[in-house]
């Protein structure tokens, strides 16, 4: 089903709320780098997110959360945290977000998440994929798109980090060898700059 046509039959997710006029939705849109590429993708986000709740009638915008933050570790996401205390709060009937490496990148802690708003009796729409929370054979999509970003995520880090020791161990890291725990940059390298 898509947004356009549950966004017109809300009564699906008012029953919980029975006398609310509108459903209240939020929005959540997360980058995980300070990149300006990134930066312009958070703004866009934010307001796609914006201009879409508040162009549908029988919707009320409960907030749009964003933050620049990597996805792996929940903790350390506090607009992420607000939302979920929002929906805690009963306050929260829909949460659109662009795509589910969007939400997160960890596994584990984001089914924890998803489980928890699911039995809040809160919605989740993710935009790119088409899918939302709700439809219970998702869930099996879910739990592997949720473990193939958090293995895509792992795997760049761990390429750092192996181009990092790399570049140490060759003498390519733009440091000379690390002599009494000291670094050392060469005259050549220093030049470069």
């Amino acid at each position: 089903m898509s947004l356009e046509s549950k966004a017109k039959r809300p009564d699906k997710y008012l029953k919980k709320h029975a006398g609310a006029e509108k459903l209240r939705v939020a929005a959540y849109c997360r980058v995980s780098t300070d990149s300006e590429e990134q930066a312009s993708s958070l703004v866009l986000q934010e307001a796609h997110f914006t201009n879409l709740i508040n162009g549908v009638s029988v919707w009320s915008n409960a907030w749009v959360f964003t933050e620049r933050v990597t996805g792996l570790r929940e903790r350390k996401r506090t607009e992420f945290m607000k939302l979920m205390k929002l929906c805690e709060q009963n306050k929260v009937d829909l949460i659109l977000v662009k795509s589910i490496s969007r939400f997160g990148r960890n596994t584990l802690e984001m089914l924890q998440a998803l489980q928890k708003i699911d039995t809040l009796g809160v919605d989740v729409y993710f935009e790119v994929e088409n899918i939302w929370l709700h439809d219970r054979k998702m869930q099996v999509f879910l739990t592997a798109y949720l473990a193939l970003a958090q293995a895509e995520s792992e795997n760049k880090s761990q390429n750092i980090k192996w181009g990092v020791r790399r570049g140490f161990e060759t003498g390519t890291s733009g440091y000379s060898n690390l002599l009494d725990r000291a670094l050392h940059l060469t005259a050549d390298q220093c030049c470069r700059w």
